[in-house]
């Protein structure tokens, strides 16, 4: 082909969504296009490719769909438009919450299932639940008590479902998350909105680099049950050890 192609394999499985709804495990393979923008993507798939042989198209968000600038170019928009009406399902996947997947997904103008949290949430195409995976909220508690104590620039955060639970909104990280997400955090402690049988999908630290390095590095020690990992250079994520 005219363009480079790398092929990177994933250990985890993925829920592929077929077009009659069915459900099955199937590996993973990321085809990353290199020095190609979204929009070349979509195009290279519409024009060389014959639909029939694809039951879904699967695409991340961040960094991916949405510009620096976090917005939709509109011949990206186009081509998702012309994917999901040849009956090809666009399945939207992030780490986002699904409320902050929602208003993309409305803006694309299509209706398809969701892959929120990296996999800990999943929802079909009216938004109820396919598969729900996280941590306990004693577990959660626990992890809690091991991170430092919140200062200005570091902060600790817990999301379940469609809650988004802060201990300070006015915080200027939480409010530039808030922002970028188009998604109001509510202001409290966990056990304040959670009970013992909620699941809680993902725990976040927001901080300078090194300091969530350290984190990281205790965690991973003391809770090796858990799928910890930095998703940006300031963003540490906490989930259970099922979801990649």
């Amino acid at each position: 082909p005219p363009f480079h192609i790398q092929y990177r394999r994933k250990i985890s499985s993925v829920i592929f969504a077929g077009r009659d709804k069915s459900i099955e495990k199937t590996s993973e393979i990321w085809y990353v296009l290199q020095k190609h923008t979204i929009f070349r993507r979509f195009d290279l798939f519409m024009k060389h490719s014959s639909h029939t042989q694809y039951k879904a198209v699967f695409c991340d968000i961040d960094g991916t769909l949405l510009t620096t600038d976090h917005r939709i170019t509109d011949r990206t928009k186009e081509k998702i438009q012309d994917i999901h009406r040849s009956g090809i399902p666009f399945i939207l996947v992030s780490a986002r919450m699904p409320a902050g997947i929602d208003p993309i997904q409305k803006e694309l103008g299509i209706k398809a299932p969701i892959i929120s949290y990296g996999g800990a949430l999943i929802l079909d195409e009216e938004g109820r639940p396919i598969s729900s995976t996280g941590l306990s909220l004693s577990l959660a508690e626990k992890i809690r008590s091991h991170v430092p104590e919140e200062t200005e620039d570091y902060r600790f955060c817990a999301y379940s479902g469609e809650k988004w639970i802060v201990s300070d909104r006015t915080n200027p990280v939480i409010r530039q998350e808030e922002k970028v997400t188009k998604v109001r955090a509510i202001e409290g402690q966990m056990r304040d909105f959670l009970s013992d049988s909620d699941i809680i999908h993902k725990l976040m630290c927001f901080g300078p680099s090194g300091l969530l390095d350290d984190i990281s590095a205790g965690l991973r020690a003391q809770f090796p049950q858990c799928t910890i990992y930095k998703s940006f250079h300031t963003l540490l994520e906490i989930m259970d050890g099922h979801v990649s």
